[in-house]
């Protein structure tokens, strides 16, 4: 999912659009957009849907093949891939 002033900017094409239920049940109706991601140096065609947030969020076919690792004392997201790695900081977490 994208913000869809995100969308705007960047000028996806819009494909159509879809239902989807959040985690409180409630139902939603939101538009479908193509898009290409560049993931581990490889351009990836897929799917966008639009959200009236002001963050994005990944779906997890994207990660499939890949360690990720959150550390929230680091703050620290490490996502790896196929011996190739994308990383922000190392370390592990002292005390808490």
């Amino acid at each position: 999912m994208l913000s869809q002033n995100l969308i705007e900017r960047l000028g996806l094409e819009q494909i159509g659009f879809t239902d989807f239920t959040l985690a409180n049940g409630e139902q939603k109706r939101t538009n479908i957009y193509k898009a290409e991601i560049d993931f581990f140096d490889k351009i990836i065609k897929t799917d966008v849907l639009s959200t009236n947030a002001d963050f994005s969020l990944a779906g997890m076919e994207l990660f499939h093949k890949c360690r990720i690792i959150i550390e929230r004392c680091n703050n620290l997201i490490e996502i790896n891939k196929m011996s190739r790695t994308l990383g922000i900081n190392s370390g592990a977490c002292s005390g808490s």
